[in-house]
């Protein structure tokens, strides 16, 4: 240690005319209130601008200079004999020289920054930096920054000192590694991993500063006072290293991107079609950090297909075809907030189905796309058009503008051939104010837009909660009344009001659903303390058919038919949508039994948002679909009250 410090002192006087020339500049700051556009108001934040400037200029030109004459200077001018022929290691020689420069760059920026701090009493850094920063994540930055500067300006600099044939191994290496990280750092973004995307870059800066800073040191170590010698030492000790980080990231990237459907430590979304066996999954999986590993899985044989990256939660989410039979989603292309994303179209009906990339593509201005029953065309609503594509090949079917923005519009297919769309008021209390939305109907043949009527005092919210008619003869809406709020019936195409199903005090959410053939179903919790929660089925022109109490004050959402006229019904501990404390049973509505399922297995109903959800068929893997206790996907069987495991899908243990 006593050897290191008798380095770097020889080196902080030899260098310094820095810290004189530091301290002279950081004066000119004081100036700025003199300028002519500088207004009394702003003159304390102009003279630190100019500082924090002044002090960055200075400690990037001191780092750069330093890390080019700490030994290369030396050993070009055949200097570092002398530090040699005393009785120093050449570890001492090398960090006694790094700590001098390091220190002689920090002081540089403090001088530059203290006439200006003096006056305005306050660090320059305080009054500049981002607040959400901490203290210890700046310094820890501007540590790890000058040590890069340093060690590339050191390892520069003896490169192109030495002339020697190694450079051409140096940009080969450098070409390698620089690729091979910036492959797996678009690939974490392209897979909207962002936390583990910092993660890599983070530690790529860390490995190659240590790289750096014992490549020079072997350097030294081994070259003495021969350049060409010691340029070789350095450039294999630090591709080496670099090379290995490199190596073992790849690797780790590797099994990331490995994952299966039971390696999913936890079920995050579940998007289902309305009938067929494929369903869309998506996960967390233990060691994989932000990454979610998202699948096709096939309920009936375990098969599954890895789906493309994209940020959680969609920006668009997978569309299925009425059948389950083909699915359509948009894949990102590049990184960068105007790459655009290509739709990808995959027929599962196929013994092997693979995905097949369209010539379509959009950027970030698509709101919602949505695929017609067929699953032959593709409707994509963006910022100003609402359009129909034949699928895929790509082909523009027709294309119409509906004078508002695509945040507005909810559109759904009634047919292949028919689209259906309500336009809402542009302001934001539109969510959940009452509202009148036009309503439109899209022929696709001829590409003519008609307006069959108006949705009058309804909500924009309840278009991602209250599904489809199966028929398509009917649509559900909720009407604000003073304190109250009202579940009616109305007509699909006109928007008039056929029925109110329910009316209840404002502030609880109504929910509602189709069963597979039409009839509806709505909730209603207890309205009293004990009292229990109902579900009252109505025929489609309002008529209630039957109440079920069941055995809760709450219930909590929805699932499917696991046999006609059989629903699963979750009970929750509070009036809450996103309740997680969900116990499901079975509700029969003909004979207005209800049963409880065995603990721990939860109904695998689709959680992602979209507009006008569509109802599983009855006893549809959709509907039958459930978590297991133990881990994996099970399916209920109604005829013995079994669950059947999938096969391929138990998760591990968080």
């Amino acid at each position: 240690m006593t050897a290191v410090l008798a380095v770097a002192q020889r080196e902080l006087v030899a260098r310094s005319t820095w810290l004189v020339a530091a301290l002279v500049a950081g004066l000119l700051p004081l100036g700025a209130p003199l300028l002519p556009w500088v207004d009394a108001a702003s003159a304390a934040d102009a003279r630190s601008l100019l500082a924090a400037v002044m002090a960055g200029t200075l400690m990037a030109a001191a780092a750069v200079a330093m890390g080019l004459s700490m030994v290369g200077s030396d050993l070009a001018e055949r200097r570092l004999g002398f530090y040699f022929s005393r009785p120093l290691t050449a570890g001492a020689i090398w960090w006694g020289k790094v700590a001098a420069s390091f220190l002689i760059v920090v002081l540089v920026g403090v001088l530059a920054a203290l006439p200006a701090s003096l006056v305005g009493r306050s660090l320059v850094v305080s009054r500049l930096g981002d607040p959400t920063v901490s203290t210890a994540r700046l310094a820890a930055g501007a540590v790890l920054a000058v040590l890069l500067v340093l060690g590339i300006a050191h390892a520069l600099g003896v490169m192109g000192r030495s002339r020697s044939v190694w450079l051409a191994f140096d940009l080969a290496a450098a070409g390698v590694v620089g690729g091979v990280i910036w492959a797996l750092q678009r690939r974490l973004l392209l897979a909207g991993a962002w936390q583990l995307q910092e993660t890599l870059l983070a530690s790529s800066l860390v490995a190659l500063v240590i790289g750096l800073l014992v490549a020079g040191w072997v350097q030294v170590a081994v070259g003495r006072t021969e350049l060409q010698r010691g340029h070789r030492a350095l450039s294999l000790t630090l591709w080496g290293a670099l090379g290995s980080f490199s190596l073992v990231a790849a690797g780790y990237a590797a099994w990331l991107f490995s994952a299966t459907p039971s390696s999913l430590a936890q079920i995050g979304e579940i998007l289902a079609p309305r009938t067929g066996p494929w369903t869309v999954v998506v996960g967390t999986s233990p060691g994989r950090g932000d990454y979610y590993p998202r699948f096709l899985l096939d309920t009936s044989s375990g098969r599954w297909l890895r789906l493309g990256g994209g940020a959680r939660p969609w920006h668009v989410p997978p569309c299925f075809s009425a059948d389950g039979r083909r699915v359509v989603w948009l894949q990102p292309t590049g990184v960068g907030p105007d790459d655009p994303s290509q739709v990808v179209w995959c027929d599962l009906s196929e013994p092997q189905p693979r995905p097949l990339a369209t010539p379509l593509l959009f950027g970030q201005h698509v709101r919602r796309v949505q695929v017609s029953p067929s699953g032959q065309r593709l409707a994509v609503n963006d910022d100003t058009t609402l359009s129909v594509y034949s699928l895929p090949d790509g082909a523009l079917l027709a294309s119409t503008r509906l004078e508002a923005t695509g945040s507005q519009v909810a559109a759904y297919f009634v047919t292949d051939d028919e689209l259906a769309a309500s336009v809402w008021p542009e302001a934001p209390s539109s969510w959940r104010s009452p509202a009148d939305a036009p309503l439109w109907r899209l022929d696709v043949r001829s590409g003519r837009l008609e307006r069959t009527g108006t949705l009058q005092g309804s909500r924009f919210v309840d278009t991602f909660f209250n599904p489809v008619d199966p028929l398509g003869e009917v649509r559900l809406a909720v009407h604000p009344r003073g304190d109250e709020q009202e579940l009616v019936i109305h007509d699909a195409r006109t928007g008039a009001p056929r029925a109110t199903l329910l009316a209840r005090a404002s502030g609880a959410e109504l929910r509602a659903t189709f069963l597979a053939d039409g009839r509806i179903v709505a909730s209603e919790h207890g309205t009293a303390a004990g009292a229990p929660a109902r579900v009252h089925l109505f025929d489609r022109q309002g008529h209630l058919l039957r109440s079920v109490s069941l055995p809760s004050q709450h219930l909590g959402r929805f699932g499917g038919e696991v046999t006609r006229g059989v629903l699963i019904v979750t009970l929750a501990r509070s009036d809450d949508w996103f309740n997680r404390d969900l116990r499901p049973v079975l509700v029969d509505l003909e004979s207005g039994t209800v049963r409880r399922l065995p603990p721990g297995y939860i109904p695998a109903e689709t959680t992602a948002w979209s507009i006008h959800p569509r109802v599983a068929e009855a006893g549809s893997a959709a509907a039958r679909l459930f978590f297991t206790p133990t881990g994996g996907f099970a399916l209920y069987e109604a005829s013995s009250g079994r669950f059947t495991p999938v096969p391929g899908t138990r998760r591990q243990e968080p």
